[in-house]
């Protein structure tokens, strides 16, 4: 997706293309993007569930919203929630 800016936050993820969702939600979070840098984050994690800055990515994006964070948390993987 382009129009998001040039982000680069290194992450310790297991594949390449969960980098680019982490940067394309970066970039959509400073663009007052919620929506999509939430959805950014969400194919993140679903590729690599263990990657944990993809779940910080939805709730810094949820955050922001009126919603809030709290239905994000329940759809995490046990694995992480418990962390």
């Amino acid at each position: 997706m382009g129009g998001t800016g040039n982000v680069t936050f290194p992450a310790t993820c297991s594949k390449p293309i969960v980098q680019k969702f982490i940067n394309q939600g970066l970039g959509q979070l400073h663009g007052f993007w919620f929506f999509e840098a939430e959805r950014s984050f969400w194919q993140a994690a679903a590729i690599d569930p263990e990657c944990a800055i993809a779940y910080w990515g939805m709730a810094m994006a949820k955050s922001t919203t009126t919603s809030g964070p709290k239905g994000v948390f329940s759809r995490w993987p046990s694995s992480v929630r418990t962390r």
